[in-house]
């Protein structure tokens, strides 16, 4: 295993739904804070409610910071087809503009994502395979 230099670090920015339920969207960075590659894991969006957020109806995380570091980003990795994890895709993808990688149920809701969304282009998804060693 290669040893990490000392200006190298592991990041984590949670942008949305850490620590509750929905609008969940998590970056993991690696490097040093120059040349930092990140990984998104999950786009999605919360649900407004009436009694908080009257006449909202979808909220979707901020993604200002990395369209910022658009050009380090390695994936957006979706972990499984609920709104609050794959649901700001359509939307947010177009800022962003990363490889979206998927476990094969999420590929009709990604699709269904980006058309309901801003996706003037349509974002291409791969799926990856979990295998136990």
């Amino acid at each position: 295993m290669k040893k990490a230099k000392p200006d190298e670090e592991l990041v984590f920015l949670p942008l949305g739904g850490s620590g509750e339920i929905g609008m969940n969207l998590n970056a993991y960075g690696y490097g040093p804070p120059d040349a930092r590659q990140w990984i998104i894991v999950d786009i999605g969006v919360t649900f407004g409610r009436e009694d908080t957020t009257p006449g909202v109806d979808l909220i979707l995380p901020d993604p200002t910071y990395l369209e910022g570091e658009r050009d380090n980003i390695l994936a957006i990795v979706l972990t499984h087809a609920h709104e609050d994890h794959i649901g700001a895709l359509g939307w947010l993808w177009p800022r962003l503009q990363a490889p979206v990688m998927r476990r094969r149920s999420p590929r009709r809701w990604c699709a269904r994502s980006c058309a309901s969304g801003a996706c003037s282009t349509k974002c291409h998804s791969r799926k990856f395979h979990l295998r136990a060693s």
